[in-house]
C-alpha cells in the first residue's frame, strides 16, 4: 500500500488531497523521522558533490574551507529550520492543512519585510504591488473550496495557530536572508560554495534531529522524564514492516529532496533571496497545475484567476528587470 507520508511535509500534496477530497489512505505519521532522513539524504549528496568537486581542483580547495565566522549564522540557520518545521507542525493541532498552505504561499511578505528591515534594501513601488499579488493569487489558487467540510476551532485556538505559523513564516523567511548574506560576504565568512554550505547545514541537521528522535528511547532517561518525543522509533519501524512500500516512497522522497536543494544551493550564489521565493512560488503554483492536469480536474474559477495574478505578476517582474538591465547597459556603451 501506498503511503503518501509526506503529506506532512509537502503542501502541495495535501492541498491535492483536500481539493480531491481523498482521506482514505493510511499515513506514514511520524514527520520529524521523515525530516531527518531527508536531511541525512541531502548530506550525503552534498558530500558526494563537494569530494567530487575538491578532487577535480584540488588547488582551490583550501581557499574555499569555511571560516570560523560562519559557523553562527549556519548554525541559526539549521536552527531555524529546526525549529520552524516543528512549530508548522504544532499550528497543525489548530489549523488545518490549507490554513499550513496557504500560510506558505504568502512567503514574499516576510522576505521582503526582512529585506528592508534588516538589510535596509529599498525595492520602487511598483514592485510592493507585484509582491502582493503574486501572494494573493496563490492564496486564492491555494484556498479549499467552500463546500469541503473543515474543522472548527475556537478563537483562543484559531489565534495559537496563527502564531505558529507566523513564526514559522519569518523563520523561514530568515534563512533566506541569512544565507543570502554569507554569500555576498566570502571575505568574512570564507568563499564557500553552495553545495559546501549545504553540506555542512544538514550534518548539523541530521545531528539534532536524530539526537531528539533517539535519547527518548533511552530508558534511563525515558524513566527520569528528562527528555520527550512525540514520536516512537518502535512505531515507526513497525509501520514500514507492515507497509514496505512506505520505505520506497520514502527514499524516493529523500532523493527528490536532495537533488533539487543542491541545485538551488549550486546556483544560488547568482540569485538574491527575494528571486529564490519568487522561484519556489512559480514552481508550487506549476505542481498544482500539473496536479490538476494529472487528475483531469478542471480549474475553478477562483483558481484560474489566482493563477493569473502569479504568472502574470512575475512575467510583469521579469520583463521589468530586463528593461533595466538593458538600460544600464546602454548607459555603460554610451
Amino acid at each position: 500500500m501506498t503511503t503518501p507520508y509526506y503529506r506532512q511535509n509537502h503542501p502541495e500534496q495535501a492541498w491535492l488531497d483536500v481539493s480531491l477530497k481523498e482521506d482514505t489512505a493510511v499515513y506514514f505519521r511520524f514527520p520529524l523521522l521523515l525530516n531527518g532522513i531527508q536531511f541525512l539524504f541531502n548530506a550525503l549528496f552534498a558530500g558526494l558533490y563537494v569530494l567530487c568537486d575538491a578532487l577535480s581542483t584540488a588547488s582551490d580547495a583550501e581557499s574555499r574551507k569555511p571560516r570560523l565566522a560562519a559557523i553562527p549564522p549556519l548554525l541559526f540557520v539549521t536552527l531555524a529550520n529546526n525549529f520552524g518545521s516543528q512549530l508548522g507542525s504544532a499550528a497543525l493541532a489548530h489549523v488545518d492543512y490549507s490554513a499550513l498552505l496557504i500560510s506558505k504561499s504568502c512567503m514574499l511578505v516576510p522576505v521582503v519585510i526582512l529585506n528592508v528591515v534588516l538589510l535596509q534594501k529599498q525595492y520602487p513601488a511598483h514592485r510592493y504591488f507585484l509582491f502582493l499579488a503574486v501572494t494573493f493569487g496563490l492564496v486564492l489558487f491555494t484556498a479549499p473550496d467552500s463546500s469541503i467540510k473543515e474543522r472548527t476551532y475556537s478563537y483562543a485556538s484559531w489565534a495559537r495557530g496563527s502564531l505558529l505559523l507566523l513564526s514559522n513564516l519569518f523563520l523561514d523567511g530568515s534563512t533566506y536572508i541569512v544565507l543570502e548574506h554569507i554569500g555576498n560576504h566570502p571575505h568574512r565568512y570564507g568563499a564557500l560554495s553552495g553545495p559546501y554550505r549545504m553540506l555542512i547545514l544538514n550534518i548539523t541537521a541530521t545531528t539534532v534531529t536524530f539526537t531528539h528522535l533517539i535519547l527518548p528511547q533511552v530508558p534511563l532517561l525515558r524513566s527520569l522524564h528528562l527528555v520527550k518525543s512525540k514520536e516512537n522509533l518502535a512505531a515507526a519501524f513497525d509501520f514500514v514492516g507492515h507497509h514496505p512500500a512506505a520505505l520506497y516512497d520514502i527514499v524516493k522522497f529523500a532523493t527528490a529532496s536532495a537533488l533539487a536543494q543542491m541545485l538551488l544551493y549550486i546556483i544560488f550564489r547568482e540569485f538574491s533571496s527575494l528571486l529564490q521565493v519568487q522561484i519556489r512560488v512559480v514552481r508550487k503554483t506549476l505542481s498544482m497545475l500539473l496536479s490538476l492536469i494529472w487528475f483531469r480536474k478542471c480549474l475553478a474559477g477562483r483558481q484560474l484567476v489566482g493563477a493569473i495574478l502569479v504568472f502574470g505578476a512575475i512575467s510583469l517582474e521579469a520583463s521589468t528587470q530586463k528593461g533595466g538591465a538593458s538600460a544600464r547597459k546602454k548607459r555603460k556603451t554610451a
